[in-house]
C-alpha cells in the first residue's frame, strides 16, 4: 500500500472496531498510534474526510483527511502559540483576520485581547465548522455570541483578493499543504506578495502555521515556507512549539514590513517581563485563562535549536504556484 492508502485503510479499520487503535502516519515509515475510546462523528464534507474521535492519550480529537487537526489535551498550546506572539507584536491590534480556524479556538484566543474590535474568520468548509460547534464546544468558548466576531464561509484567498478591508493582524490557521487539499496556495509567494501583504494596515503583522519542524522533517516544508516569507516580507520570525497530538514539534512564522521605531516586536531577545506586562495589560482578567504562553515560554519557543537555524540558513527553495511543496 502507498502511504495514503495505508492511512485510509487503518482509519476505516479503526472506525469499524472502535476498540482498535487510530494510526496516523507521520512519514512514509513512521506512525503514531493511540487507542480509540469512541468515534463520535465520521463522514465527509464537500472538501475533506472528517473524524471526531475520543482517544485515550489526547482526548477528543478532530481529524481531517487522516491528519490530526486539534486535540483537547494540547490544542491550547497550538492556539496560544499561533495567536499571542503575533498580536503582542502589534502596538494596538483592533482588526484581525483568520484564514481557516474552523474549531473557533483561534478566535477564542484573539478575542481575549481587549483592544480587538473586529475579528473576521473565513473558512471554506461550513460543514466542518458546524461539526466543531456541535461536537467540540470546548474549543470556541462562546465566540459565536461575541458581537466582535464574524464567520464567513468562503475561500480565504478569494475573500482577501476581493475585499477592500485591511487588517492589523492576519492569522493563517489553515490545513497543511497537501497535494489533494484546497489550501496549499495560501503558502505560496504569490499569495503573500500579491494578496496578504496588501491587506495589512501599515505596521500590520501576519502569522501562519508552518507545519512540522522536527529534526526529521524541518526541511520538508517548514524551512521552505520560512524562506518564501523571507522573500516576501522584510522581517520574519520563526518559532516552534511541542504539540504531542501532532506527533512532532510544530512551526510558525510571524512577518511584518515596517519595524516601527517606538515599538518592540516579539523576538527571541524580548525580555520575558515585557511580554508578561503586555499580556496583563491587554488580556485583563482573561490572563488567567492562558495555560501555555507567557514571557518565559515565548523566549523558549523563539530560541530555535541549531538544526532549525541551519536548515533555515541554507534553504533556497521557494513555495510558488508553479512549484509547490507538500507535507506527507
Amino acid at each position: 500500500l502507498s502511504g495514503a492508502q495505508a492511512r485510509c485503510t487503518l482509519t476505516k479499520m479503526a472506525l469499524h472496531k472502535p476498540c482498535m487503535n487510530y494510526y496516523e502516519y507521520i512519514s512514509e515509515t513512521l506512525h503514531q498510534v493511540t487507542k480509540i475510546e469512541e468515534v463520535t462523528f465520521a463522514g465527509k464534507s464537500e472538501f475533506q474526510e472528517v473524524l471526531v474521535l475520543r482517544t485515550t492519550d489526547f482526548g477528543k480529537t478532530l481529524v481531517l483527511d487522516n491528519k490530526t487537526q486539534s486535540a483537547l489535551s494540547d490544542e491550547f498550546v497550538y492556539h496560544e502559540s499561533l495567536v499571542h506572539p503575533a498580536l503582542l507584536s502589534h502596538p494596538n491590534p483592533k482588526s484581525v483576520f483568520i484564514g481557516g480556524g474552523g474549531e473557533g479556538a483561534t478566535a477564542r484566543e484573539i478575542l481575549k485581547h481587549t483592544s480587538v474590535e473586529k475579528c473576521v474568520m473565513v473558512d471554506l468548509d461550513e460543514k466542518v465548522v458546524n461539526i466543531c460547534r456541535e461536537q467540540m464546544p470546548e474549543w470556541n468558548a462562546g465566540v459565536w455570541e461575541d458581537p466582535r466576531f464574524t464567520c464567513l464561509y468562503d475561500d480565504a484567498l478569494k475573500y482577501l483578493k476581493e475585499t477592500e478591508e485591511k487588517f492589523d493582524v492576519i492569522i493563517m490557521d489553515i490545513c497543511d499543504p497537501i497535494e489533494a487539499g484546497p489550501g496549499w496556495v495560501l503558502y505560496t509567494k504569490e499569495f503573500y506578495t500579491e494578496t496578504a501583504r496588501n491587506r495589512l494596515t501599515p505596521g500590520g503583522v501576519l502569522v501562519t502555521q508552518s507545519t512540522a519542524c522536527s529534526l526529521a522533517d524541518v526541511s520538508q516544508c517548514f524551512s521552505v515556507i520560512n524562506n518564501t516569507l523571507r522573500q516576501s516580507f522584510k522581517n520574519v520570525v520563526p518559532y516552534g512549539a511541542n504539540i504531542p497530538s501532532f506527533g512532532s514539534p510544530w512551526g510558525f512564522n510571524i512577518c511584518w514590513e515596517e519595524q516601527g521605531a517606538d515599538f518592540e516586536r516579539i523576538t527571541a531577545n524580548t525580555d520575558p517581563a515585557v511580554i508578561d506586562s503586555r499580556l496583563k495589560e491587554r488580556l485583563g482578567d482573561k490572563l488567567s485563562t492562558l495555560r501555555h504562553y507567557d514571557g518565559e515560554s515565548s523566549r523558549h519557543m523563539l530560541s530555535l535549536p541549531l538544526f532549525m537555524r541551519q536548515a533555515i540558513a541554507k534553504e533556497d527553495r521557494l513555495f510558488t504556484i508553479e512549484k509547490p511543496f507538500y507535507l506527507f
